[in-house]
C-alpha cells in the first residue's frame, strides 16, 4: 500500500469500529487532564534511560527524523517507526497490528503519556513484541491526523492528543482513544493483542459489516453544499448566539478565532455593529483571563474553564496569528485602546520569541518546563513577596489577581480581576505603576528555565502570521510588522517552494520534505494576495497565481 497524501482520504471509507464495545473502558479525556539530527539533544532530555556517560541506552528509527516531536521519542525503549510503507509492510510480514500514536512536541499530556508508558520498559517490551509501533507528528502530517482523529471520535465519542489508535496492517483502525494511564494502557494492550490473535475472523467480519454504513457517511461529507445567503445568515446567527457574552463554553474553552473572524467579515460587509460588539466582548474576556500572558504577551492555546483563567500553557503560532489579527481589526474599527494594547503585545511577542533568524516563524512553545506544566508562567504568593515591595505586592493583588492560596495548584496564574477601564481610571493604581510591575515580573521570569520552542517552520501557520502582521501594520502603522511579513514571505517562498515539487509543509531540514497540504497552499497564497493588496507589487500576485495553479492541479477533484 502506498501512503501518499492524496490516497489517505480513500481510507476513510474503510474505517472500522470492530470490538469497540468489547475493548471499551473509561478512556482518559485529554481535556480533563544512529545518525542523529540537530534536535537529538532535546530528544535525549526526554529519556531517563542513560548510561554512566549520560548517553541514551535506547535508540530507534526516529533518530533520523527532523520533527522535534519524533526526536523526543527517539530514545524511548519502544521500537518506534515513522509513518511509511516500510512499517506497514513489516506489520503484514509479522502479522501484527499497528499501534499508532499521534501528538505534537508542545503537548502536555503527550509528555505525560511518554513518561508514564513509552519510557516504561515493561510496557515498551509488550508493545515491541506484539505491535508495530508508529509515531506521527500531527503538525507535520495533518492529513494522517485528521483521518485517524475522525476514526477515534467515531470509536470512543471523543478525541484529542495524544491520539492512540490500533490498526490492521492495511491501516484500518479497530480501536482508539486518547491518553491512558499506564496500568490501564498495559491492560488494554493485552486485551487488544488477545483479540487480534484469537478473534481475528470476527474482527474482519464486523469491519466489513460496518464498511457500508461508513461509506455513506464519507459520501455525505463529500457532497457539495450551496453557500447561499440563507446558509451564511444562519451560520452568523448560530455563531453570534454561541459566542454571546455569558454563554459558557462546554468543557474546555477555546478562543474560536475563525468564527470571530467570520463575524468581523459579516460586520464589515453589512455595516452591522452587532457582530462587532460580540467579538469585542469575547476579546475583552480573553484579554482579562489567564489564557492571556499578561507579562510576555501572546496567548496560550485554550483554557480548562469557561472564565479563561486556567490555561493549558502551550503557545501555538496559529493562535497568536489569528488573535493578533482579530485585535488589530477591532482596533481599526473601534480605536479601543485596550484592543490596541493587546494587538501590539501579541505581535511583539511573535517577533521577539517566535521569529527565526531567517525570518520564518516557529511553530510553538511548550506547556512544560522543569517537567511541570506551566512552571515558567505561574507564581506562588511566597515567590512574589520575596521579589516585590509591599506596595508592588498590593498592586499585584489588585491588578493581576494574586492571592495567598493561588488558583492553580497553590500557585497563581496571573489574570485581570477587574475590567481594564476600572484599573485605568483608578488614580491609586496609575498605568505607569502597573507597567513597571509587569516589567519587573517579566525580567524575573526570564531568569527561569524556559519551555522549549519547536523550531519547525510550518507553511500554513506562517501564512496566517504574514496576513496577521499585515493587518497589524494597516491598523497600527508599525513598519516592523510589514518588514517581518515581507521577510517571512520571502523565506517561505525561497525555502519551501519549488516549481517541480510544489509547496512543502515545513521548511526542510536534513530529511525528506513533507508535501504541503491544502491548507498550506491556501493560507500562504492568501498571505501573498494580502501583500499584493497592500503594495501592488506584481511579484506577490505572480507567486500567488503559481501557488493557486499548483493547488488546483494537486487537490481539485473534478468528479465532486
Amino acid at each position: 500500500m502506498v501512503f501518499k497524501q492524496q490516497k489517505l482520504p480513500a481510507l476513510l471509507a474503510a474505517f472500522t469500529m470492530s470490538f469497540a464495545v468489547t475493548l471499551a473502558v473509561s478512556c482518559g479525556d485529554i481535556n480533563a487532564m544512529a545518525k542523529t539530527s540537530p534536535a537529538s539533544s532535546m530528544a535525549i532530555g526526554h529519556t531517563r534511560h542513560l548510561d554512566s556517560d549520560g548517553k541514551p541506552l535506547f535508540s530507534n528509527r526516529l533518530t533520523r527524523q527532523d520533527s522535534l516531536y519524533l526526536q523526543q521519542h527517539a530514545h524511548n525503549p519502544v521500537d518506534w517507526w515513522p509513518w511509511g510503507d516500510e512499517a506497514f509492510e513489516r506489520a503484514r510480514k509479522l502479522d501484527k497490528p499497528v499501534l499508532l500514536s499521534i501528538g505534537y512536541s508542545t503537548c502536555h499530556w503527550c509528555h505525560v503519556m511518554a513518561r508514564e508508558s513509552f519510557e516504561d520498559p515493561i510496557i515498551a517490551k509488550f508493545i515491541n513484541e506484539n505491535f508495530i509501533p508508529i509515531k506521527v507528528d500531527r503538525e507535520e502530517r495533518p492529513d494522517i491526523d485528521e483521518l485517524y482523529i475522525t476514526a477515534v471520535q467515531m470509536l470512543s465519542g471523543k478525541a484529542g492528543w495524544p491520539l492512540t489508535a490500533v490498526l490492521t496492517p492495511d491501516a484500518l483502525p479497530f480501536f482508539g482513544g486518547t491518553y491512558f494511564p499506564p496500568d490501564q494502557f498495559l491492560g488494554l494492550l493485552n486485551k487488544i493483542s488477545d483479540t487480534w490473535v484469537n478473534r481475528r475472523a470476527a474482527v474482519m467480519e464486523q469491519a466489513e459489516r460496518l464498511k457500508g454504513a461508513l461509506d455513506k457517511v464519507t459520501q455525505s461529507a463529500g457532497d457539495a453544499k450551496a453557500l447561499n445567503d440563507a446558509f451564511i445568515e444562519n451560520a452568523q446567527q448560530r455563531i453570534q448566539q454561541s459566542l454571546s457574552a455569558g454563554e459558557p463554553d462546554i468543557g474546555s474553552a477555546f478562543p474560536r478565532e475563525p468564527e470571530m473572524l467570520f463575524l468581523l467579515d459579516q460586520a464589515l460587509g453589512q455595516l452591522d455593529g452587532a457582530p462587532l460588539a460580540i467579538v469585542q466582548q469575547r476579546l475583552q474576556a480573553l484579554a482579562a483571563g489567564g489564557i492571556h500572558d499578561h507579562l510576555g504577551g501572546g496567548f496560550h492555546r485554550y483554557s480548562v474553564d469557561a472564565d479563561w483563567q486556567i490555561p493549558h500553557f502551550e503557545k501555538m503560532l496559529y493562535n497568536q496569528a489569528q488573535l493578533g489579527q482579530l485585535y488589530a481589526l477591532v482596533t481599526m474599527f473601534t480605536r479601543d485602546p485596550q484592543m490596541q494594547e493587546i494587538a501590539e503585545s501579541t505581535f511583539d511577542f511573535i517577533l521577539r520569541d517566535m521569529q527565526s533568524p531567517d525570518g520564518g516563524f516557529y511553530a510553538a512553545i511548550d506547556a512544560e518546563s522543569e517537567g511541570r506544566e506551566g512552571a515558567y508562567y505561574v507564581w506562588t504568593d511566597g515567590e512574589l513577596q520575596q521579589l516585590l515591595s509591599k506596595s508592588e505586592m498590593q498592586l499585584a493583588r489588585v491588578t493581576l489577581g494574586v492571592t495567598a492560596a493561588g488558583n492553580f495548584a497553590g500557585s497563581n496564574v496571573l489574570h485581570r480581576p477587574f475590567p481594564a477601564t476600572d484599573i485605568r481610571s483608578n488614580e491609586a493604581h496609575p498605568q505607569t505603576a502597573i507597567t513597571a510591575l509587569k516589567r519587573k515580573l517579566l525580567e524575573a521570569r526570564q531568569q527561569r528555565p524556559a519551555p522549549h520552542t519547536d523550531t519547525k517552520i510550518i507553511t500554513a501557520w506562517n501564512g496566517m502570521a504574514i496576513s496577521a502582521l499585515l493587518a497589524g501594520y494597516e491598523s497600527l502603522g508599525h513598519k516592523a510588522y510589514l518588514q517581518a511579513a515581507v521577510q517571512a514571505a520571502e523565506t517561505i517562498w525561497n525555502q519551501a517552494w519549488s516549481r517541480k515539487n510544489g509547496l512543502a509543509r515545513t521548511i526542510p531540514g536534513a530529511g525528506k520534505p513533507v508535501a504541503g497540504s491544502l491548507e498550506d497552499y491556501a493560507y500562504f497564497a492568501r498571505s501573498l494576495l494580502d501583500l499584493y493588496d497592500l503594495n501592488h507589487e506584481q511579484v506577490w500576485l505572480q507567486r500567488a497565481t503559481q501557488l493557486t495553479n499548483q493547488m488546483i492541479d494537486r487537490f481539485y477533484d473534478a468528479d465532486s
